[in-house]
């Protein structure tokens, strides 16, 4: 009788397994973790971004070094800074510039592509308006608030995951 019962719990187990999502488990990818991953509400055709804080989870340094989505013809790895202003400071002085889809460009200085980004060992790194970001450009399809897709990081030491990002809308 131990045995009938043994069989079910073993193969339950191995099916729950099966099922965990490798952002989840940091031993799925030797630590690397990806929290609160959103987008903005983006027309088809323009350029959105994908935000997210990034845990290097390893006792061992590895970098970000590209990005992929189905849902735009490019992904980039951007970093955006404002001249005089620290990463992640935002201008209160009221006066926001829109983009075409509706975007406060106010946070953005200047933005470059980057070939890499240092994750070191144990550390968090956010990407977020005015700082990293991952750009979608031309989008293939419209993002709705309420809408996920799938977004893959790549890195140079360990495997590559692919994250839900969530379309939120402006707060």
């Amino acid at each position: 009788m131990k045995i009938r019962l043994f069989v079910p719990a073993l193969l339950l187990a191995a099916l729950l397994s099966a099922c965990a999502s490798p952002s989840a488990s940091p031993s799925a990818n030797h630590g690397m973790m990806v929290d609160g991953a959103y987008s903005r509400p983006t027309l088809a055709g323009m350029t959105g971004a994908a935000y997210f804080t990034l845990h290097n989870g390893s006792e061992t340094d590895d970098a970000l070094i590209a990005a992929s989505t189905a849902i735009a013809e490019t992904v980039e790895v951007h970093m955006s800074s404002m001249a005089g202003m620290e990463m992640g400071e935002h201008d209160m002085s009221g006066d926001a510039s829109m983009d075409m889809s509706g975007h406060d460009m106010s946070d953005v200085g200047s933005m470059m592509m980057v070939e890499r980004i240092e994750l070191p060992a144990g550390e968090m790194v956010p990407f977020q308006p005015g700082g990293y970001h991952v750009m979608l450009i031309n989008l293939t399809q419209e993002l709705k608030a309420g809408d996920t897709f799938d977004l893959t990081l790549q890195f140079e030491h360990a495997d590559a995951i692919t994250v839900q990002v969530t379309v939120q809308a402006e707060e």
